[in-house]
């Protein structure tokens, strides 16, 4: 018992920051038609004490004509658009949002993501305060991404990227350097020896898009930069 003492089980309630409050059309009508729905909305919302999201279930079906027409069956305590002049009044005054769904998988789904998207909000705010540490963010730009699996296919067609990418490079000098140094360890292992830069400067590349061109090398000046780039202990080295 004295090693139990200790031990914290999980509440089997959790507070939530966040609810969805779910009335079906014709309810809303009636809180239309008083003026009354922005009003309902800021009491539940202090009764709960955490911000709330209207939901207006069947309001296509509500404002559906009936086949069969009666003395009653175009009686409608609101229209369309006093339903909308309703909400947005509802969002400016009293701070709540609206979504409306019209059946009950639609209903579902909404549940699902607003559940999906609280449990999510603690790491993508702690992400985000790790982003604003930086001094740049990266995590947005994603273009001409290179997908890996979980086999490592995928890796040379990312290197080769990494390479081209880099200033007086092109996709033909990727492909002829990552032809020769398979990966960046590679690379790198092979610039730690005297004449690495001659070595890369001599490495031929050639010309895609001419055919039959004599090939041209990778030249000093880029195999100088790259080797700045792999074998630099300095984070302020500057390659010019």
């Amino acid at each position: 018992m004295e090693l139990l003492s200790g031990v914290q089980l999980t509440p089997r309630k959790e507070r939530c920051e966040h609810a969805l409050y779910v009335l079906c059309a014709d309810d809303i009508a009636e809180h239309v038609s008083q003026h009354s729905l922005a009003k309902h909305l800021m009491q539940v919302k202090d009764m709960v004490a955490c911000a709330i999201t209207l939901v207006i279930f069947g309001s296509k079906d509500y404002f559906k004509s009936p086949s069969r027409r009666t003395l009653n069956s175009n009686r409608k305590l609101m229209t369309e658009i006093e339903l909308e002049m309703a909400v947005t009044d509802l969002i400016v005054t009293s701070g709540c949002d609206a979504a409306m769904v019209d059946s009950p998988n639609d209903l579902a789904l909404l549940i699902a993501q607003f559940t999906k998207a609280l449990a999510e909000a603690p790491y993508k705010k702690s992400k985000r305060a790790s982003d604003e540490q930086a001094e740049f963010y990266m995590r947005g730009d994603n273009k001409q991404c290179v997908a890996i699996d979980g086999d490592g296919n995928g890796m040379s067609r990312l290197w080769q990227q990494m390479v081209a990418v880099l200033p007086l490079s092109s996709l033909e000098t990727s492909r002829a350097i990552c032809a020769q140094y398979k990966t960046p360890m590679v690379l790198y292992e092979a610039l730690q020896t005297s004449n690495a830069v001659n070595t890369l400067a001599d490495v031929s590349v050639a010309r895609a898009a001419v055919p039959n061109a004599k090939t041209r090398r990778v030249g000093p000046e880029f195999a100088r930069k790259l080797h700045i780039l792999f074998t630099s202990d300095e984070g302020s080295a500057l390659i010019d």
